[in-house]
């Protein structure tokens, strides 16, 4: 039975309030140290942060409570896999599974990490067996690796028998409806594909209103006008923060940098979006009205909260590497807090960034405006004046990374990077694609698993007049 503090610490996290929620759990088990439910708690939310190094803290203190359970061994190995550590997580899981063979968590983990490692027909083969599994989410995820193995019938039937099964919980409805959508285009049936991308993006679709957001976006850009002080010493040189809108090659850049033995990608982890929550309050008023002109008192206790734990994430590496895009909103906070950090812009041509924003599951990951093209367009829009506003006035050192020119100049582009980080080149970084380190988590861990090529922006010319939408 989970007690009344791990649930009140879990609301937090449900809320948002990450910090607040990994702090509690911290407290809770100081004092009790072999309390199942607040290790797998803490856990949870380690994982939701991006801090996997805390995740498999608890995964494991969670293992020797729970020893016969299998669990807590398939939350380690996912928690090793995402820190890059392929050959803890295989021998994790391995085990593992010698004592609980048939047990789906850990099927589930082995699974990714041979995903992740390059291998989906070995993925498949070991989730093939689960395709009738009881667990709608599990039955959804081996539909995804069927396809990602080649196998889009088989995915294709797999998605359309989840979504037949009205019982199955909304976010599963629309995971499978993408699976569906994305084997239907795999077999090269474009209209009824269309029809299926559009009816995914419906299900379960967040509002949002375009509006709105522009207004939002003005506010920010009138909040922060000019650059910050330029005296101030280079406390966050380490910092390198990647920033823009989704599909623009923001996942490329940081696999590319994590390759280097100097610097570490540590994912989307959410401490920049954390530290509004310990702005000083005044009433009603928005974030980023009480973001600027900070005092010199708040702005050390806020660059603490952000520093603090994410050298802890990343020890011993010169370059720490933060890719949560929402940064990009909260780019004129970070300049008061982070002087001498670099902020990488991430931009792309709007038609294919749009397509490529429209047929993959993005409302849930926290973009409610990728369900409909003129949502995506307007919104791609509003983005692109804030990054042209962060170019323009450089609260932080600011390094324009457009997705075409960038993935055209090939090496060369990654050597020039490199440099600007004021790093030594590094021959790992041009092997990106190879199975090591981090990894990447997001919808784009396929793409980086290929050598940079430019040929993403052709792809969808297949879509004839519907790229209009996007325009």
């Amino acid at each position: 039975m989970t007690s009344p503090d791990v649930m009140a610490a879990l609301r937090l996290m449900e809320g948002g309030r990450l910090r607040e929620a990994a702090v509690k759990l911290k407290q809770l088990r100081e004092g009790h140290p072999d309390a199942a439910d607040v290790l797998q708690a803490e856990a949870m939310v380690a994982m939701r942060r991006g801090d996997f190094v805390t995740a498999e803290s608890a995964c494991a203190a969670w293992g020797q409570c729970m020893p016969s359970q299998p669990l807590p061994k398939a939350r380690l190995g996912t928690a090793q896999l995402h820190q890059g550590r392929f050959d803890d997580a295989r021998s994790t899981l391995d085990q593992a599974l010698v004592d609980h063979p048939n047990d789906p968590h850990l099927t589930r983990a082995r699974a990714e990490l041979a995903e992740r490692e390059g291998h989906p027909e070995d993925a498949w083969q070991r989730l093939e067996p689960l395709r009738e599994h009881e667990d709608p989410g599990i039955r959804a995820e081996a539909a995804r690796v069927a396809l990602s193995a080649g196998h889009a019938e088989i995915a294709q039937a797999g998605a359309e028998s989840l979504l037949r099964d009205t019982a199955v919980p909304t976010i599963v409805h629309r995971r499978a409806a993408f699976v569906r959508a994305r084997a239907l285009e795999a077999q090269d049936q474009l209209d009824l594909a269309w029809n299926a991308y559009v009816a995914a993006n419906r299900i379960g679709a967040r509002p949002f209103n375009p509006d709105a957001y522009d207004e939002y976006v003005n506010q920010i850009i009138a909040a922060f006008p000019s650059r910050p002080d330029e005296d101030q010493d280079p406390l966050a040189e380490d910092v390198v923060l990647v920033v823009g809108s989704p599909r623009t090659g923001s996942s490329l850049l940081e696999r590319i940098l994590d390759a280097h033995a100097d610097a570490q990608g540590l994912g989307e982890i959410s401490l920049g979006g954390e530290l509004l929550q310990h702005l000083p309050s005044d009433g009603q008023k928005p974030w980023f009205s009480r973001a600027h002109n900070l005092s010199a008192a708040a702005q050390a206790k806020l660059r603490e909260l952000y520093l603090s734990p994410l050298r802890e994430l990343s020890p011993n590496v010169k370059k720490r590497v933060d890719k949560n895009l929402t940064n990009l909103a909260r780019v004129g906070l970070l300049g008061q807090l982070l002087p001498g950090a670099t902020a990488l812009v991430c931009q792309r041509n709007p038609v294919p960034c749009g397509l490529s924003c429209f047929v993959q599951d993005l409302s849930t990951a926290g973009f409610p405006w990728s369900s409909e093209p003129n949502h995506i367009r307007r919104a791609l829009q509003a983005q692109t004046r804030l990054c042209n506003h962060w170019l323009e006035t450089k609260p932080l050192r600011m390094i324009d990374m457009p997705y075409e020119s960038f993935v055209g100049g090939g090496e060369s582009a990654q050597r020039e990077l490199i440099d600007r980080l004021g790093l030594d080149w590094d021959p790992a970084c041009a092997d990106f694609h190879q199975p090591r380190g981090r990894g990447t988590t997001t919808s784009s861990y396929a793409q980086v698993q290929q050598p940079m090529h430019a040929s993403a922006n052709q792809a969808g010319e297949k879509w004839g007049e519907r790229l209009e939408l996007f325009r």
